[in-house]
């Protein structure tokens, strides 16, 4: 059996001690680089934490924005209901005076002895039914409205005589177009497209 005896023991000691060394360097080498990738993560943590929060705020504000144009749109659309409503309105009031026209025009072009039993207007055509007693009342009243600047197109449609009646024996039937007549521009409706 073979001993061994150590002559130099501080060569041992020595390997110990470096040993020792290297385990504590690499030791203090290891906790430096986990407490560098701890704060590295960490301030990757932070700034995406504010990132997060700039675009939660972001979102929140392009939300805001969206419902803002939700609400013009819909503000815009009754906005142009009432433009819509008050176009009629105003179409309407020009149109109401075609009637006091037509009315105001009538007594200046009948002779004595004409007498109305229908007057109706379209778009500007006047459609007039009546009785006359005779011919030259009816000439009258033929030449009264070629001669007005207020009635043009004027167009006798038909003339029936009547026998034997005390009264207007003549019943007639005739149309022209009132000049000064109003076309009132009425809106579009919503989706119609010329």
């Amino acid at each position: 059996m073979f001993m061994r005896i150590n002559l130099l023991p501080w060569r041992e000691k020595a390997r110990r001690a470096q040993r020792q060394t290297f385990m504590v360097h690499s030791g203090l080498v290891l906790l430096g680089v986990v407490l560098m990738v701890s704060a590295v993560n960490a301030v990757q943590q932070h700034w995406l934490t504010e990132q997060q929060a700039r675009n939660q705020r972001l979102t929140a504000g392009v939300n805001d924005f969206r419902a803002t144009l939700q609400a013009f749109k819909r503000e815009d659309k009754k906005r142009e209901a009432l433009q819509s409503r008050l176009q009629l309105v105003n179409a309407l009031q020009q149109q109401r005076n075609n009637v006091t026209a037509l009315l105001n025009f009538i007594p200046t072009v009948m002779p004595e002895g004409a007498y109305l039993s229908r007057l109706a207007q379209q778009r500007g055509r006047v459609t007039v039914e009546g009785w006359v007693t005779s011919n030259a009342e009816m000439a009258s009243l033929l030449a009264a409205l070629e001669q007005s600047a207020l009635a043009t197109d004027v167009d006798i449609d038909t003339v029936i005589t009547e026998s034997g009646s005390q009264r207007a024996n003549k019943r007639f039937t005739l149309s022209f177009r009132l000049t000064d007549y109003v076309t009132p521009q009425l809106p579009k409706p919503q989706g119609v497209q010329s």
